[in-house]
């Protein structure tokens, strides 16, 4: 495995750290775990794992209420179903509703045999029952 592809894997876990611990109210720990993404960027330069800390750091921004900056960051990465989803909830926060609609519209084109898509695909189905 290249330096390349370990560090954009080491990023993504990054990622869903920083989201797991924001959305459980564990605001110091994603923002932490933000931070070390952002060095990272810093030190490789790539675009990739710079549009990971952006997205990581939109999760954050969203738990701390900081919706319009949230939206901002999120938007950097609308291929991974998890970010897609929690931009159309922070769309939704502003009151953009087609913005909502766009991004949900989106994420109908990100179906995949992947964990991402389960995990927003069961999130979708819990809220229907």
């Amino acid at each position: 495995m290249t330096e390349a592809d370990r560090n954009a894997l080491l990023s993504a876990v990054w990622r869903e750290r920083a989201r797991v611990y924001a959305t459980s109210g564990h605001a110091d720990a994603a923002n932490q775990t933000v931070h070390e993404l952002e060095e990272l960027a810093a030190h490789t330069r790539d675009q990739i794992i710079e549009n990971v800390y952006e997205s990581a750091h939109g999760y954050a921004l969203f738990a701390q209420g900081d919706m319009a900056n949230a939206a901002d960051e999120l938007a950097t990465d609308e291929h991974n179903p998890l970010v897609l989803r929690q931009l159309i909830l922070t769309q939704e926060k502003l009151g953009n509703a087609h913005g909502a609609e766009v991004s949900r519209a989106r994420l109908k084109y990100l179906r995949a045999s992947t964990i991402e898509w389960y995990l927003v695909a069961k999130a979708g189905s819990d809220t229907a029952d």
